[in-house]
């Protein structure tokens, strides 16, 4: 059920991206996903190498950002290390990579979409809320026709 659920934005990412006009054919562009009260805005996003992925705090309470399933060869930097003690309790393993918690409107955390993120979806949500998904897709445009 859970991969149905990422299939769908998965097919909707390049039509819902054409519309936000966030993704360009040129370099080190900075894309930007609004955490709010509800969730990531928008849940799904394309990049390539060279871009920046920023997540900007709207909400009034505390959010942050993990990313949870990333495609083979992903090296997160910096890495999360999740105590030993905890590591039996998380169901789906530990975050790959675990962002800031953002207390305050306006407060922004950044991923550089670099060579360590190899093409491929990652998958990522909030610690505080399980039901909160994103989708992180990183492409090579240079390959488009």
């Amino acid at each position: 059920m859970f991969l149905l659920r990422l299939a769908v934005p998965l097919l909707l990412v390049p039509w819902f991206l054409a519309d936000a006009g966030s993704v360009s054919s040129q370099e080190g562009h900075t894309v930007t996903v609004r955490i709010t009260d509800s969730g990531y805005l928008p849940a799904a996003v394309t990049v390539r190498h060279g871009d920046v992925l920023r997540f900007v705090q709207t909400d009034v309470r505390s959010h942050n950002v993990e990313f949870h399933q990333a495609p083979d060869g992903a090296r997160m930097v910096p890495e999360y290390v999740l105590p030993p003690h905890l590591t039996a309790a998380v169901a789906e393993g530990p975050p790959l990579r675990i962002g800031p918690f953002m207390y305050s409107p306006g407060e922004t955390y950044e991923v550089p979409i670099d060579e360590y993120l190899p093409e491929g979806a990652y998958v990522f949500g909030c610690s505080r809320h399980a039901a909160w998904r994103g989708v992180l897709v990183v492409e090579d445009f240079d390959d488009l026709p």
